[in-house]
């Protein structure tokens, strides 16, 4: 008869990794991103790990919105949408930004912009109908865009997700092009996610060629929030902005607070 046991041998420790080993990876990723082997040790490594990005990023995130500042007002100009913010955070409960602005804005958001940059087929559509509904209606009313030209997108979209799931070939296109291209989905994805910023500002009269700069900030945390989504996995890169969020919402009330 063999000898019951109770427990088993501890698998070795990992020893996480130091913030100068972080930077470095960082840097190293943002100027050529790739798909990074994926960390599944959540105690030693993937705990330790998030707070340095989030660290590093909210270092990254103040000195460039203080740069920013100081170039706006070198040139004479204002920072765009500061009162739409104010009366939006005025008007407005608490609870219910809370629950729009940190827990659901990130989710739809990193559906759209960090889920798809693993590749799959369910991804992608998941995405691209997110995507439909979230900016969808926003987009057609900054473009005014006509019923009938709507309907002619529709139908393209209609179109592409029916060739996307019947073609092989098409599959095979994409799949090459995460495989042997991903430094420009990744970039792709981030720039979109930084260019639909646009649209929370109703009124930018800024010169075209400023336009990058009132969406840098979100351009960088897109990086970051892509990193994390390929080394630890999707849910944390969703906890991270909600994060983001969360302290950009607490950091106005607190301002309004004071003032």
């Amino acid at each position: 008869m063999k000898t019951p046991y109770f427990f088993m041998e501890a698998p070795p420790f990992t020893p996480p990794p130091s913030i100068l080993d972080t930077i470095k990876n960082l840097w190293k990723f943002t100027l050529r991103p790739a798909p990074i082997k994926r960390e599944h040790n959540v105690v030693e490594v993937k705990l330790p790990l998030i707070f340095q990005i989030l660290l590093i990023e909210l270092v990254v995130l103040t000195v460039l919105l203080l740069l920013l500042s100081y170039l706006y007002k070198a040139m004479g100009l204002q920072v765009q949408g500061k009162e739409q913010v104010w009366a939006l955070v005025v008007n407005k409960p608490f609870l219910l930004l809370f629950v729009t602005f940190v827990l659901f804005a990130p989710l739809k958001e990193e559906i759209v912009f960090r889920l798809p940059l693993e590749y799959s087929g369910v991804f992608l559509v998941a995405a691209l109908a997110t995507f439909l509904f979230h900016y969808g209606p926003a987009l057609i009313i900054r473009t005014q865009t006509s019923l009938p030209a709507l309907l002619v997108i529709l139908a393209s979209i209609t179109a592409f997700v029916v060739a996307f799931f019947k073609s092989k070939k098409l599959k095979g296109i994409l799949s090459r092009l995460w495989t042997n291209h991903f430094t420009i989905v990744f970039y792709f994805f981030t720039l979109l996610f930084a260019g639909m910023h646009l649209l929370n500002y109703q009124d930018l009269n800024l010169p075209l060629y400023m336009l990058p700069l009132q969406v840098l900030p979100q351009f960088v945390g897109g990086i970051f929030l892509g990193y994390t989504r390929l080394r630890l996995g999707f849910g944390w890169c969703v906890g991270q902005h909600m994060f983001n969020n969360a302290v950009a919402l607490f950091l106005l009330y607190g301002y309004l607070i004071s003032n």
